[in-house]
């Protein structure tokens, strides 16, 4: 609905275009409003993304305002064209560190899955007599369900 407010329905809105661009600075507010209060998406990083992009909306109409509004004569063309083009970029850059810190977090939840998963070998020169019986029973009164399989495998330190 938004993309369709902002490029079908905006334009026929009004006939000036410091009209069209006050239009789009409300329609941008609510938009912006709408979205911090919803919060659409399930994924915090893709809430922080609609916003970013939300508020280069907002100041890209905004300085179309100010600049048919005469507002910051003292300002260049070139220098709002630059401002204006690292707004819109930074919505990349935010898209890109998002994007890296999923990678990691993901790679660090696979990486301690993955540790859960291995098996583990202990040294067992030093145990106490009855370590076997109590960590067997421990394993089976936690760990393993009646329906699994539990193996110990005693062998020498070369064969581990």
């Amino acid at each position: 609905y938004r993309r369709i407010s902002f490029i079908g329905v905006l334009p026929l809105t009004a006939s000036h275009s410091d009209r069209r661009a006050a239009i789009g600075v409300f329609m941008a507010l609510c938009s912006l409003e709408l979205f911090r209060n919803t919060e659409p998406f399930k994924s915090a990083s893709t809430n922080l993304l609609v916003y970013v992009a939300q508020y280069a909306v907002l100041l890209t109409f905004a300085a179309a305002l100010m600049i048919h509004a005469g507002i910051g004569e003292g300002l260049s063309n070139l220098g709002i064209g630059i401002a204006l083009l690292l707004i819109n970029v930074s919505v990349f850059g935010v898209a890109i560190v998002t994007a890296i810190l999923r990678y990691l977090h993901t790679k660090k939840s696979k990486r301690k899955m993955a540790d859960m998963i291995t098996k583990k070998v202990e040294w067992a020169c030093e145990f106490s007599d009855d370590k076997f019986k109590t960590t067997f029973d421990a394993i089976t009164e936690h760990s393993v369900p009646p329906s699994s399989v539990l193996c110990f495998w005693y062998c020498g330190l070369t064969c581990a």
